[in-house]
């Protein structure tokens, strides 16, 4: 890639066969949110190389959020000189015909839901998206000019590649037009790189200065040998509680007012996501009654 001082390095494994679209990582990066996210992901990889092989250090087989207060969001440093983001794949949905049609596209078992609440009725509309990929090459000279600090050598050029999708999402609309319930499935986000680099790029996000004390307890806490994908959560805006959906652990997001909610987990390597207008418990209902 432009600007690369190394051109030797393996490539992690293949990325989606779609056109690629290179990006600075700033566009990304700025994003206060995505910019956690990223940061759980590198750490919980780096926890859960161990035993796996070189070029597939990270696959999400569990949910756990980390809360993180708003002010932690603002003060993360800025991650936008660290180098470029090629991105493949389209991740904008597009409609399908039905169930079938949908499944047929992406390879997917789509759910049915058997258990609907007040309110929705009918067939819901279907769109898909995905695979989707982003390829993030780390530059050592990028980084010194953004005033970061410097980027270890054996960085310099280092590729870390994040796969997810591809997705089915089943959608009830209100009769005002807007979504009222959101079914969702998809592949689990997984994270490609060399078992070094990420332990690398780890100790050098954790060192930065800026870096939440808080966020970084929480995600040291976590189990990342299982498979655990960190979900960060602002504070104060979701209230987060676990359950069973048939025999798997389920993360359960609700507003505090009680009107929004979703219903999140992953079971064989598939996230499978409820969401709406409605409380925690009747999502719950939705979610265990899927076929």
């Amino acid at each position: 890639m432009d600007g690369m001082t190394s051109t030797t390095r393996p490539r992690p494994s293949a990325r989606p066969a779609f056109p690629a679209r290179r990006r600075r990582l700033g566009d990304l990066a700025r994003h206060p949110v995505v910019a956690a996210s990223a940061v759980a992901l590198v750490i919980a990889g780096a926890g859960a190389a161990a035993g796996t092989d070189a070029f597939r250090v990270f696959r999400a087989q569990q949910l756990e959020t980390v809360e993180v207060r708003a002010d932690d969001l603002v003060a993360l440093p800025d991650l936008s000189g660290l180098g470029e983001v090629e991105l493949a794949g389209d991740p904008r949905p597009r409609e399908a015909d039905d169930a079938r049609a949908a499944g047929t596209e992406t390879g997917l078992a789509v759910p049915t839901a058997t258990v609907l609440p007040d309110g929705v009725t009918g067939t819901p509309a279907y769109q898909v998206a995905g695979p989707v990929g982003a390829t993030v090459t780390l530059d050592a000279a990028r980084a010194a000019e953004a005033g970061l600090p410097d980027l270890p050598a054996e960085l310099d050029g280092a590729e870390f590649q994040v796969d997810a999708g591809p997705g089915v999402a089943q959608i009830w609309t209100s009769d005002t037009g807007l979504p009222r319930l959101v079914v969702g499935t998809a592949r689990a986000p997984q994270l490609s790189a060399d078992e070094a680099d990420v332990a690398a790029l780890r100790d050098y996000l954790l060192s930065l200065r800026g870096m939440p004390d808080g966020l970084v307890a929480s995600l040291d806490g976590l189990d990342p040998s299982a498979g655990t994908l960190p979900l960060p959560v602002p504070e104060g805006l979701a209230d987060s509680t676990t359950s069973d959906v048939g025999g798997v652990t389920a993360t359960v997001l609700e507003t505090p007012d009680r009107a929004l909610a979703a219903v999140v987990w992953i079971e064989g390597g598939v996230v499978t996501l409820v969401a709406g207008a409605y409380s925690g418990d009747e999502l719950l209902d939705i979610a265990r009654g899927l076929e």
